[in-house]
């Protein structure tokens, strides 16, 4: 039997309702949910120079209490989502995660790294400091890839219409091996390419021809798009043509740029990231 597992980031405003809603589709067989709960710690103070340099460092009053009553919320919280699971029949099991940033990051991405795809609970697009350890964990530190802004699971792995947002790069290769099971079950698969650029390698070759191809040997029904920009952003173009083709899910490579530029000055994943609309599969 080849189980495959899902693991599913929430935070602590995930509701069960959301949850139940997310796994909804799920059946009870081929697939195993890694639930993990993520939480930030309170922040710890500043220390200031003297306190550094002679070990005075004072805690504000409340701060241990903070860190009790939200360690003991994130324990309900995953007492309930333990529930949930049992309730709708499903293989799984559920972690929490309450560490600072750093520390946050790798231990989602050891989760990440025993799993086969990753899923955001939506509402961490509220919870920006959470979402982006997240996908900075899975994106950079582990070996698979992530789908924010899915509402229902099954859906999305079924997913009948799909673009792929093409440019070349490794990190969008590796979105379309990661996305492949998902590709060969559609119905429709479009590879987009926005303002291509023709290389040197294969030359004469139509941009985009090379990937289709391979794609298409392994069952996909794909078409190849090559796209103007008109000057608009990239992300803006990814977002339009993912509404005009009814697009259920976006492939797409991570990151092309660092990602320090990126969320400094902003870029193309860092937008397709953070909107709400659209379903979307990256990998770096």
């Amino acid at each position: 039997m080849d189980t495959k597992t899902a693991l599913v980031v929430v935070d602590a405003d995930c509701s069960e309702q959301k949850i139940r809603s997310l796994l909804s589709g799920l059946g009870p067989d081929g697939l195993h949910v890694s639930l993990v709960v993520a939480s930030l710690t309170p922040t710890i103070p500043a220390m200031t120079y003297a306190e550094a340099t002679y070990g005075a460092v004072v805690f504000p009053e409340d701060w241990q209490d903070r860190f009790k009553q939200e360690s003991q919320s994130i324990a309900e919280i995953a007492n309930g989502l333990e529930k949930v699971l049992q309730d709708m029949g499903l293989s799984g099991e559920v972690a929490t995660v309450f560490r600072d940033a750093p520390t946050l990051e790798f231990d989602l991405a050891a989760h990440a790294a025993v799993s086969d795809i990753a899923f955001l609970c939506p509402n961490l697009v509220q919870s920006k400091a959470v979402q982006r350890s997240a996908v900075h964990a899975i994106l950079f530190d582990s070996p698979i890839g992530c789908i924010c802004n899915s509402r229902d699971m099954a859906a999305t792995l079924a997913a009948r219409r799909v673009l792929v947002a093409w440019d070349g790069s490794v990190s969008s290769a590796r979105a379309v091996h990661q996305a492949l099971p998902i590709l060969k079950a559609a119905g429709s698969v479009t590879v987009a390419l926005f303002d291509p650029v023709e290389t040197d390698q294969r030359a004469g070759e139509t941009p985009g021809a090379e990937v289709a191809a391979w794609l298409s040997r392994r069952g996909v029904a794909v078409e190849v798009a090559q796209l103007p920009t008109g000057g608009k952003p990239v992300a803006d173009c990814i977002t339009a043509q993912a509404g005009q083709m009814g697009a259920d899910l976006v492939v797409m490579g991570a990151y092309g740029h660092s990602r320090f530029r990126q969320m400094m000055f902003g870029g193309t994943t860092q937008t397709m990231i953070t909107q709400t609309d659209l379903t979307v599969l990256f990998a770096h």
